[in-house]
């Protein structure tokens, strides 16, 4: 599909001189590292047609420009977050939430190739390695996590970037990422419309805490685009929100 999409761009670029902006082709869906790719795909194209010869050198320039101003503006991006204090570099270790870290709402990318995290909810179970294991491995895999004062994350190998937000579960709107929530405590109680942030979402309702301790809970799994799930949450019962991010609307 995207070698078709190169050739058909080739031609109404260097046969008709329109461009693809013109022609009614959406290339919205397409991520950043897929439009690259789809660059690369033209100039091969193009280098094989000697009469087209000549157009490859500013389809790589464009090229170049593109992903300077794409590096340009994430390294501002970081820039402004550090200064913030919301962004950080956590290397191989061990982090106390509250001591270490701030609590907050953390979403982990890999500045190694590949980097192990584990999650753990207070110190007893630190000190039992009884902890939640997660893997980031690949361009773009992203972890979110929910560390409240009292937690320990730590990064057992690797290291990786982490962003961080405040925790903000006032209105009727608002963002879960991957933790344990008591209705009530941390949670308002109500009816709650769940839909996922990150590609896919793990989500657990336990009625009380003696089903979150027997693992005993009802288990949903949100994956695609507009994929929904609703539950009725009173006080005393436990959301866990296992893997991924979501957007919570409270009815």
């Amino acid at each position: 599909m995207k070698r078709a999409i190169a050739v058909i761009l080739v031609m109404l670029v260097a046969c008709t001189g329109i461009g693809y902006a013109d022609a009614d082709i959406d290339l919205s869906a397409y991520t950043y590292e897929e439009l690259l790719e789809l660059g690369h795909l033209l100039i091969d194209e193009m280098t094989s047609r000697p009469e087209w010869s000549g157009d490859v050198a500013s389809v790589t320039v464009r090229m170049t420009e593109v992903g300077q101003a794409e590096i340009n503006e994430t390294e501002a991006e970081e820039a402004a977050l550090r200064e913030a204090g919301l962004l950080t570099d956590m290397y191989e270790g061990v982090y106390e939430v509250g001591v270490d870290i701030p609590a907050g709402n953390y979403r982990l990318t890999q500045i190694s190739n590949s980097c192990d995290v584990y999650v753990y909810q207070d110190k007893a179970a630190y000190d039992s390695s009884e902890g939640e294991w997660s893997y980031l491995y690949g361009t773009g895999d992203m972890e979110y996590f929910a560390l409240k004062d009292g937690m320990y994350i730590k990064i057992a190998s690797g290291a990786a970037k982490a962003i961080r937000s405040d925790f903000n579960m006032e209105g009727s709107t608002f963002e879960l990422y991957s933790g344990i929530f008591r209705v009530g405590t941390d949670i308002p109680a109500g009816n709650y419309e769940i839909s996922q942030i990150s590609d896919s979402s793990d989500v657990y309702v336990y009625q009380d805490e003696d089903a979150l301790k027997n693992e005993e809970g009802d288990w949903s799994y949100l994956y695609g685009d507009g994929d929904k799930e609703y539950f009725s949450l009173r006080e005393g019962m436990i959301l866990e929100i296992a893997t991924g991010a979501v957007t919570v609307i409270v009815k």
